[in-house]
């Protein structure tokens, strides 16, 4: 750049070359992902969940705001535990509830 008398950005534009890499894994695949998945589903609730996904999805790939990726993130481990359909009996034994003497009833 001194030997050539020229900004940064001049010296980018001359030299450097463009970095384009395919991420099939960015925002916009995430979407259509669950867009396609969203097509076969039919319970309202599991419906609606992957319709927020898809909103905050939207919104994280617009404002690149933390919050979203952490709301996504509790959808999509509260969805583990439906879609496995995990009981007590199966995480009883790894968790405990220190607020109470009692174990909650889960349905």
């Amino acid at each position: 750049m001194n030997e050539e008398d020229i900004t940064e950005s001049e010296f980018y534009q001359k030299y450097g070359e463009p970095v384009m890499e395919y991420n099939r894994f960015d925002g916009a695949n995430f979407v259509e992902l669950i867009q396609d998945m969203q097509k076969s589903v039919q319970n309202e609730s599991l419906s609606a969940d992957l319709q927020q996904l898809i909103d905050l999805t939207n919104l994280a790939i617009e404002t690149y705001e933390v919050e979203y990726a952490n709301e996504i993130y509790k959808i999509l481990h509260d969805l583990d535990y439906f879609l496995l359909r995990y009981r007590i009996e199966d995480v009883g034994k790894y968790t405990k509830d220190g607020s109470c003497g009692t174990v909650p009833e889960y349905r």
